[in-house]
């Protein structure tokens, strides 16, 4: 990657690539079918995807960035050590790489940046989703049986979606400069392509002053549209709801999703 490209350009290009590689990673835990499950806190649960998705993003904007401070969300010793070269990449998307970098942004050092990652938003969508994925109703059952995220309702609901909630799973990298949000990544490793591995979900950037590449942006509604939780609502949101008399409300998994709608 040519030193000439501004960093926080050369940055974004890289978390592109890497975002893309960590989705890849969340659906390889899924075919293999170990989730690896362990609660973090009341309600607040954490898979095997979310621990390997974050050591590969963090390993690799590592060994490029070394001066950059990075935060994941999933702060866990076990995602300390070496990670294997496999999930280690150093490319970068060559569209971003092209862009014109902000004048205020082409001056800064590592050390003024900080990269937020979020490896697997919307656990929750994600190992319903794999419970869906199961083609053997018995096992599918036996796997509702010992899951500590999914109700009775939760299942009935799953059965009738065909394949859960999976396009909801985002992998999300933020980029801040001297304490500001600059630049953003949401990868979805199951856009349209839920139930299949031909095709390897999307990726979406922001850069500030820029605008947003990796989709076609579509003119907004005409009329009021709201989103937001469909696992965590309560009634202080369910009044709030009723009075923004909204035409349509969709109850959607996930930061990184609500984002994108």
């Amino acid at each position: 990657m040519s030193t000439s490209v501004p960093l926080i350009v050369r940055l974004l290009a890289s978390s592109v690539s890497v975002a893309g590689r960590a989705g890849k990673i969340v659906r390889d835990v899924m075919s293999k079918g170990e989730l690896g499950i362990v609660e973090k806190a009341k309600d607040d649960y954490q898979t095997e995807a979310d621990r390997s998705a974050q050591r590969c993003i963090i390993a690799s904007l590592s060994s490029q960035y070394p001066k950059i401070n990075i935060i994941g969300e999933e702060d866990n010793p076990d995602n300390e050590g070496d990670v294997c070269s496999d999930w280690l990449t150093i490319d970068a998307d060559k569209e971003v790489l092209c862009l014109e970098c902000p004048s205020e942004l082409q001056g800064i050092k590592e050390e003024d940046i900080v990269v937020w990652v979020d490896p697997l938003d919307g656990t929750s969508e994600y190992t319903q989703g794999a419970l869906m994925l199961k083609r053997d109703p018995w096992e599918r059952w036996k796997m509702y049986l010992t899951h500590p995220l999914i109700s009775i309702k939760w299942y009935l609901s799953l059965l009738q979606s065909h394949y859960g909630f999976l396009e909801h799973v985002t992998v999300l990298i933020g980029i801040s400069v001297n304490e500001k949000p600059v630049a953003g990544v949401i990868h979805q490793p199951y856009y349209k392509n839920v139930g299949s591995e031909n095709k390897t979900g999307r990726t979406i950037w922001g850069l500030q002053e820029i605008g947003v590449g990796g989709f076609t942006p579509a003119p907004p509604p005409n009329s009021l549209i709201i989103t937001t939780t469909r696992s965590h609502s309560n009634p202080v949101v369910e009044k709030a709801l009723q009075v923004m008399n909204a035409s349509q409300i969709l109850r959607v998994g996930g930061a990184g999703f609500k984002v994108l709608l």
